[in-house]
């Protein structure tokens, strides 16, 4: 657990990123017989810029656009 400082600023407090304001999305189906069209087009909608895409097993964590 993070400790504040003497002027009450918790350093470890989750805070928005202040870059770009740029979405990423990542869209991901298990069995072949799945398509990705609705996830990719949901996050286009969302406003994504950069969709990474794979079609491989969920219980697999080594999937290389994850």
């Amino acid at each position: 657990m993070s400790q504040p400082l003497d002027d009450g600023t918790d350093l470890l407090a989750p805070i928005p990123a202040a870059g770009t304001g740029a979405l990423v999305g990542y869209a991901c189906v298990s069995t072949k017989g799945q398509i990705l069209d609705r996830q990719i087009h949901a996050l286009t909608q969302a406003g994504c810029i950069r969709i990474f895409a794979d079609k491989k097993s969920g219980k697999n964590a080594e999937r290389e656009e994850l």
